[in-house]
């Protein structure tokens, strides 16, 4: 990330502001690395409450993942209790991760992958037709307890606005700035907390302009220390 000693400090500072104010995080872990994914995509794009809420939706209408892999999207989507283009996508991608899934294993299980290592397991979810790297990294850190960061687009808009990241930021390189930051202990937690601040936080289009000129002044001013003889 560009600056990134800029924005190092004011991470670790959040992450103990939000383990101090926050209460105590259950770990999450999934025996099936497939049902990781599929809460990945389910809420990647909407709030926690409403992914568990379609979730739990879902369990009870459909039978199995089979039968969600061959329902329609806009029966998957119905799930979420709203129509928006978001939810759509995200039944859409839903039935075409599943469907890839089932092409390639035979099976709607990826049990298997945990068999092969990390950065096989890795490879083989990222190359799935439909999946997205916020569901890979979420099915990485939850179901083969991987190093890694989930980051999403709220995530991503609550640290820029907040000024905790360069504003020029894509979500490859903030996952990976965060997983050098966050122990690989502490991943989850760190997760959890983050998604639910962002959930929480209502911007201000003042405020994130200002966060803009702040870190352009920084940058600047280190800068002009490390030209100093």
């Amino acid at each position: 990330m560009k600056d990134s000693k800029l924005y190092a400090d004011k991470i670790k500072k959040l992450h103990r502001s939000l383990k101090r104010t926050a209460a105590k995080v259950q770990p999450v872990t999934y025996e099936d690395p497939l049902e990781a994914l599929t809460y990945g995509i389910l809420c990647e794009h909407v709030t926690s409450s409403q992914a568990q809420a379609a979730q739990k939706r879902l369990t009870r209408h459909f039978v199995d993942l089979n039968d969600l892999r061959v329902a329609r999207p806009d029966e998957i989507a119905e799930s979420f209790g709203e129509d928006s283009k978001a939810v759509l996508d995200t039944a859409v991608r839903l039935t075409r991760v599943l469907t890839a899934v089932f092409n390639r294993a035979h099976a709607l299980t990826l049990t298997a992958i945990k068999k092969l290592g990390k950065r096989p397991a890795r490879q083989f979810v990222e190359t799935l037709d439909g999946v997205s790297p916020f569901a890979v990294h979420y099915c990485m850190l939850t179901a083969l307890q991987s190093h890694a960061i989930p980051v999403n687009d709220r995530m991503i808009e609550y640290l820029k606005a907040e000024g905790l990241i360069h504003p020029g930021s894509e979500a490859v390189g903030v996952e990976g700035f965060l997983s050098k930051l966050v122990p690989a202990r502490e991943g989850y937690e760190f997760y959890v907390l983050l998604r639910a601040q962002s959930e929480a936080w209502r911007p201000s289009e003042k405020k994130a302009g200002a966060a803009m000129a702040s870190a352009e002044a920084a940058r600047k001013g280190l800068k002009k220390k490390q030209d100093q003889p």
